[in-house]
């Protein structure tokens, strides 16, 4: 059994595995291009303030609509920090999907590494950790 469209199958021989190594490098690069294309948004305030977020955590822009000014500092910069907060979580939901034909379902492979606290081993946010480090491996060695 396979258990995702990335694994690579040994029952096919040599000749299959290595196709299949070609043809996942040739996916890997491909997915590495929308990687980086990727951009999280985020708004609050009612879209008066609207953030965008590119991989990595890099601030892409700061959209703020002149009648949010009227919200006073401290309101305005909740609103920021609102909008970021959901941009990176648009970001994140966006790559996951984007790795999910390379390494499954993260929510599986929770499962799978033994799902326990939300954010401890075995957890989603962990399995996505670790898928991230797989394919940043496989990227090295195949790029």
């Amino acid at each position: 059994m396979i258990p995702y469209e990335g694994a690579v199958d040994a029952s096919k021989g040599m000749e299959g595995v290595r196709k299949q190594l070609t043809e996942q490098a040739e996916r890997f690069a491909e997915l590495r291009e929308k990687l980086a294309e990727v951009r999280g948004r985020g708004e609050a305030a009612e879209g008066k303030v609207v953030v965008e977020v590119a991989p990595g955590g890099a601030l892409k822009s700061v959209q703020i609509d002149p009648r949010a000014m009227k919200l006073g500092s401290e309101v305005l910069a909740e609103a920021v920090l609102e909008a970021a907060g959901k941009a990176f979580q648009d970001l994140t939901d966006q790559t996951s999907e984007l790795m999910k034909p390379a390494f499954g379902d993260p929510e599986k492979l929770a499962e799978e590494w033994g799902a326990g606290k939300p954010d401890g081993p075995g957890s989603p946010k962990e399995a996505m950790s670790r898928a991230m480090g797989m394919f940043e491996d496989i990227f090295k060695r195949y790029s």
